[in-house]
C-alpha cells in the first residue's frame, strides 16, 4: 500500500478502509469533481484555480514546497520557504474584490511574512527571447482548439473522481517500485494542485485532474523531482554543491520536469509553459489588470486567467504597478535549453541528483551511479530510444 505522512493540524483523516495509507481533509469526503463552467461571480474558487489551469508545472522540486515544509523538527516548525511566504493572507478577499470590479481594479496583496520586493523580482531574470515561441504555441492552441477550454476538454479527457485519483497513484507508485517509499497526502488550501515535499506527494483536495493528464503530472512530480531528490542524497556533493563548483539547477530541474510531463501526451503543444512565460513578460511591464487583458485572447476560462495573473504577480503588494515574480519562465526556458542539447547528452546523467545541465561532466566524474533510481521511461535502452523520439516530437 501507500504510506502516509502523519496527519498534522490541517484537519486530515484516513480516506477509506480500502486505502488506509492515504489521508485527506475532513469535510467533502465524497468523490468530488468541479464544474469547469465560467461564471463571472465564481469568486471563491481561489483554492481550485490552479487545477483548472492544468495539473502540470507546480511549485515543487527545485523550487521547494509551500506550507508542507512547515513540518515539525525538534518541536519547532521550520521556516516557510519563499514560495510559502509570497502567498497573500488576503488572497480570497482580493480575488472577490477584483471580480466584483468587473476585472478593473488590481489587487492589493498583504503578506504575513513579506519578502522584499526586490528579492521577489530577482528570483529569476526576466527575459523575452522566447516570446515568439510562446506566442506561437498560444496562437496554435487557439487556432486548433478554439481556446483554452476546448484544448483542455479535447486533450485532457474526463475529470477523474477522487477514488480514480487514489487508484492511479497506488498503481503508479507500485510500477515505479516506490510504494513503500513515497507517501500520498491530500490537503485543502494549497496554491498549487500538486507538489512534492520530502518523500510525500501532496495534492489539493478536492482533486480535479483529467484522466489523460494524470500520468504526466506523476512523471513531473515523482518521475523527475522526487527521484532526482532521492538520488541527490546519495551523492558526495549533497549539501556541498559549492565545494564541487556546481551551479543552481532550477532551470534544468523545471525544464526536465516539464518535458517529462508531455512524454505520453498525444498533443505536444506546451500550452502551460508558454502561458507562464508570456504572463511573466506581460507582468514585467503591466499591472494585474493589464496582464488580465493581455491573457484574455488565450484564456477564456476566467478562473484559469486569474490563476495565471496571480502566479506572476504574487509576492508584490500593489499589483497596479509593473513588475513580476518571474520564476515561471524557467519551464519554457528549461525545455528550450534541454531540447537544444538533447542529441549531445545522456539524460540518465541528469538523474545523478539535482544536477544542472552545465554540471553534467562534474556529476559524471564524481557521482555514484550504483543504486541510482531512474523513472520507467529511462530505465532501459528501448525506453530511452522512445524517450528521445518523444523529445523530437515536442521540439
Amino acid at each position: 500500500g501507500i504510506q502516509t505522512e502523519a496527519s498534522n493540524q490541517d484537519s486530515s483523516m484516513s480516506c477509506s478502509r480500502s486505502h488506509p495509507g492515504i489521508s485527506l481533509p475532513l469535510q467533502q469526503l465524497s468523490d468530488t469533481s468541479m464544474s469547469s463552467k465560467d461564471k463571472e461571480g465564481s469568486t471563491l474558487a481561489v483554492d481550485r484555480a490552479a487545477v483548472r489551469f492544468g495539473a502540470v508545472p507546480s511549485m515543487t522540486g527545485g523550487s521547494g514546497a509551500m506550507s508542507a515544509r512547515q513540518s515539525k523538527s525538534g518541536g519547532k516548525k521550520q521556516k516557510k520557504s519563499m514560495i510559502g511566504r509570497i502567498l497573500p493572507s488576503n488572497l480570497k478577499q482580493e480575488k472577490r474584490r477584483f471580480f466584483d470590479s468587473k476585472f478593473s481594479v488590481s489587487p492589493q496583496f498583504q503578506y504575513d511574512s513579506p519578502v522584499p520586493e526586490n528579492r521577489v523580482k530577482s528570483v529569476h531574470s526576466t527575459t523575452d527571447n522566447l516570446l515568439p515561441q510562446a506566442l506561437n504555441i498560444l496562437q496554435s492552441v487557439r487556432r486548433k482548439y478554439g481556446g483554452y477550454t476546448g484544448f483542455m476538454e479535447r486533450t485532457g479527457g474526463a475529470i477523474m473522481t477522487h477514488s480514480q485519483v487514489v487508484s492511479f497513484w497506488t498503481s503508479y507508485l507500485t510500477s515505479q517500485g516506490l510504494s513503500s517509499t513515497v507517501n500520498i497526502k491530500f490537503r485543502k488550501h494549497m496554491a498549487a494542485p500538486t507538489m512534492v515535499s520530502g518523500k510525500t506527494v501532496i495534492m489539493r483536495f478536492p482533486t480535479n485532474y483529467r484522466i489523460h493528464r494524470m500520468k504526466g503530472t506523476a512523471d513531473h512530480e515523482v518521475g523527475t523531482h522526487l527521484l532526482r531528490r532521492l538520488n541527490e542524497a546519495q551523492q558526495p556533493w549533497f549539501k556541498r554543491q559549492e565545494e564541487f563548483g556546481m551551479q543552481r539547477s532550477l532551470v534544468t530541474e523545471e525544464g526536465l520536469a516539464c518535458l517529462n510531463t508531455y512524454l505520453e501526451r498525444g498533443e505536444k503543444l506546451m500550452f502551460r509553459a508558454a502561458m507562464s512565460y508570456y504572463s511573466v513578460c506581460m507582468a514585467e511591464k503591466n499591472s494585474f489588470v493589464g496582464v488580465w487583458n493581455a491573457l484574455t485572447p488565450y484564456l477564456d476560462d476566467v478562473e484559469a486567467r486569474w490563476e495565471a495573473c496571480f502566479r506572476c504577480k504574487r509576492g508584490l503588494a500593489d499589483t497596479s504597478q509593473a513588475g513580476a515574480f518571474s520564476k515561471d519562465q524557467v519551464y519554457l526556458g528549461g525545455c528550450d535549453m534541454l531540447l537544444k542539447a538533447r542529441e549531445s547528452i545522456d539524460f540518465t546523467d541528469l538523474y545523478l541528483g539535482k544536477v544542472s545541465l552545465e554540471d553534467i561532466d562534474t556529476a559524471r566524474e564524481h557521482g555514484r551511479k550504483q543504486g541510482i533510481l531512474l523513472p520507467k521511461f529511462l530505465a532501459d535502452g528501448p525506453s530511452r530510444s522512445s524517450y528521445l523520439k518523444n523529445l523530437d516530437a515536442i521540439a
